[in-house]
């Protein structure tokens, strides 16, 4: 058998095992999500049971008046997890 018969028999193992249970989901191994906009802005967070919707409130208590950034988790563009800033 040539190398790339195998290669090939291998990736159609591959494909089977991905749609044996239907359409895979991702699987992040330690999944974080990077903050987009206002005072966190690249940042990263490391999320415990994330769900799309969670939000998250940074404070600012800084010398001055307090200030109060939220940020909502979803998915961004490439379907990583992202904390936007909300409006």
């Amino acid at each position: 058998m040539a190398d790339n018969d195998i290669a090939g028999e291998l990736g159609d193992w591959a494909a089977l095992a991905a749609n044996a249970a239907g359409t895979p989901e991702r699987v992040d191994p330690a999944p974080s999500a990077r903050c987009l906009g206002g005072p966190l802005d690249g940042r990263s967070q490391q999320l415990h049971q994330p769900e799309e919707g969670q939000v998250l409130t940074h404070v600012y208590l800084h010398g001055g008046p307090k200030i109060e950034s939220r940020y909502v988790l979803g998915r961004d563009d490439a379907g990583d997890w992202a904390y936007f800033l909300m409006d």
